[in-house]
């Protein structure tokens, strides 16, 4: 399995600090460097303020692709859909919570046409609640 260096961890506070405008907390450059440079799955753990939320934003900034964050409130989803827009230019965020279900169709239907996700930069917020029914689009569309 291949490990992380220091040039990569220099890769990743590189685009982290030219992305979001800050440096990052040392615990989002090494998770950030494992995910995207290993390949490995990450689990994290921090309190309220601690920078959860930049961590999967960074790895999508670097791998592109599409990526989904399951939050576990309607309005946690809200805000950091919002704030992934404005911290990042190139990601497009979306709430599935608040998404009209003519939007979830369309939204599907253009990530089904997707040919190479290398330039996309796409991440979806969504809630269990949203989640939970026989009409659960999101789930069907994967």
């Amino acid at each position: 399995m291949a490990s992380v260096t220091s040039e990569h961890l220099a890769n990743v506070k590189d685009m982290f600090t030219t992305c979001f405008g800050y440096s990052p907390y040392e615990v989002q450059t090494q998770v950030i460097a494992e995910a995207f440079y290993t390949k490995t799955d990450q689990v994290v753990v921090q309190a309220t303020g601690g920078g959860k939320s930049a961590i999967p934003l960074g790895v999508l900034r670097m791998a592109g692709g599409v990526g989904v964050v399951v939050v576990p409130l309607q309005t946690i989803g809200s805000n950091q859909a919002s704030s992934a827009q404005k911290m990042c230019g190139d990601i497009t965020a979306y709430h599935w919570d608040e998404m009209a279900p003519r939007e979830k169709a369309k939204l599907l239907s253009d990530l089904s046409k997707l040919t190479s996700v290398k330039s996309t930069r796409i991440m979806l917020y969504v809630s269990p609640q949203s989640l939970e029914g026989k009409d659960n689009h999101l789930v069907a569309g994967l």
